[in-house]
């Protein structure tokens, strides 16, 4: 039955793969301008979100209100069948499709790690790489990580290389981790790998692993929740190692969630090992790493004036306050509420990962981790046909800075919407 899964998996995550393939090829030839413009989302990336009239952006705002208040009045008359997850779906591969096709800024994450002259200077002991910047992007992946990605950079088998193939090894990842994992549907799996917050557009953008790893880490936590196992602990830390910041997310599930403290202890242990053994082979990069760390990457993110691409809730909290005291308080009490209102451990983790700041669209797909049967086709609904809609419309029309708040409002829907969902579904 296992092994059965697993083929169809597989052969679903290659045929979406083939299919992928095949629409670049017709957008390729069609070259429609409305199709560019999705492509580069040209309105959103080329006038920035500041520069977007006010009243507009109001507008818009309002709009998304209305798609939220049609959601919880209405959502009865389709939230319980599949119809409006195909025009999800649609839209889904063409944003996909036109981004492969189009867009000229692909990979800016990834290729700041295959740069061979910043490899060297990693044991260099008079030299803090981590105050590098390569097209304005710093540095913020541990030493051992930052030398593997620069060997599998420069790996080439049969003419491919990783950096130029990046989307399609990742897409089939994220496609049979979702598949195999986490939901049954084909067309769950389909909208999540290419909606989903728009981390799919986006990771294709900077070529940043983090919505493949957050899709691994959901299904492996998950496992790890339902049946110990050494193989579960291994897989968590490794995704961990690559990404520091998810062992907030991982205390948080299994710590204060699941009280499964031997867990915690052990990847504590791991850890510790992992990051001694990185001091002893590349001793001034580790400490400036970890300097780099307490100065405030945990807690910061790359300001991008591209509004819906931006949904971490401190930088809106920021540009209104402008006192990190203020901010801070501000994220805390709003955290302590939501949680407060939670009733299940899927909204009380919603609630939590807000304190969670250095949320970037691809990073914060743990939201992976809240979905059941009960409560698909609202996820899929908020958190995918949402977003692709906003984005499409928003690359040909434009967007402005409040599409900031679509995320958060999003957020705090769910936290107050999602019990009443499954409730009302089981009535039915």
């Amino acid at each position: 039955m296992l092994k059965s899964s697993l083929i169809k998996s597989l052969v679903f995550s290659l045929l979406s793969i083939l299919f992928l393939k095949l629409m670049t090829n017709i957008v390729s030839l069609l070259n429609f301008n409305f199709l560019i413009k999705i492509g580069t989302g040209y309105e959103i990336f080329n006038n920035p979100a500041f520069e977007y009239p006010i009243l507009k952006d109001l507008r818009n705002l309002i709009i998304y209100l209305l798609c939220l208040l049609i959601s919880h009045k209405f959502g009865h008359l389709f939230l319980y069948n599949d119809k409006f997850k195909y025009l999800t779906a649609i839209l889904g591969i063409t944003v996909a499709a036109t981004t492969i096709v189009f867009q000229e800024y692909k990979g800016w994450d990834l290729n700041l790690y295959c740069q061979n002259d910043l490899i060297s200077s990693v044991l260099n002991e008079n030299l803090n790489i981590y105050e590098t910047e390569y097209k304005d992007i710093k540095p913020g992946l541990s030493p051992i990580v930052w030398v593997s990605l620069n060997k599998i950079c420069n790996f080439t088998i049969f003419g491919i290389s990783y950096p130029s193939h990046f989307y399609w090894v990742f897409i089939f990842g994220v496609l049979f981790s979702i598949k195999q994992g986490l939901v049954n549907k084909y067309i769950d799996a389909f909208c999540l790998a290419f909606c989903l917050n728009l981390s799919f557009v986006h990771s294709i953008r900077s070529a940043n692993y983090g919505f493949l790893l957050a899709c691994l880490l959901a299904v492996f936590l998950i496992k790890e929740n339902k049946k110990n196992s050494y193989i579960n602990l291994f897989v968590i830390f490794f995704i961990c190692a690559l990404k520091i910041h998810y062992l907030i997310l991982v205390v948080i599930y299994f710590l204060i969630l699941n009280q499964h403290f031997q867990f915690v202890i052990k990847l504590f242990i791991l850890n510790v090992i992992y990051y001694l053994f990185q001091l002893m082979v590349y001793q001034n990069s580790t400490v400036n790493y970890f300097e780099t760390l307490i100065d405030g990457y945990l807690l910061s993110e790359l300001e991008i004036k591209a509004g819906i691409f931006n949904p971490v809730t401190i930088q809106f909290i920021q540009r209104i306050f402008e006192n990190n005291l203020l901010n801070y308080s501000v994220l805390f009490i709003l955290t302590i509420l939501l949680y407060k209102f939670s009733k299940s451990k899927e909204t009380k983790l919603m609630s939590l990962s807000n304190l969670f700041s250095r949320n970037k669209s691809y990073d914060m797909n743990y939201f992976l981790l809240i979905i059941n049967e009960k409560n698909i086709n609202l996820v899929i609904f908020i958190l995918c046909f949402v977003p692709i809609i906003f984005y499409t419309l928003g690359s040909i029309f434009g967007l402005g800075k409040f599409s900031e708040l679509f995320h958060i409002i999003s957020v705090v829907y769910l936290v107050f919407n999602l019990d009443k969902y499954e409730k009302n579904k089981l009535a039915i």
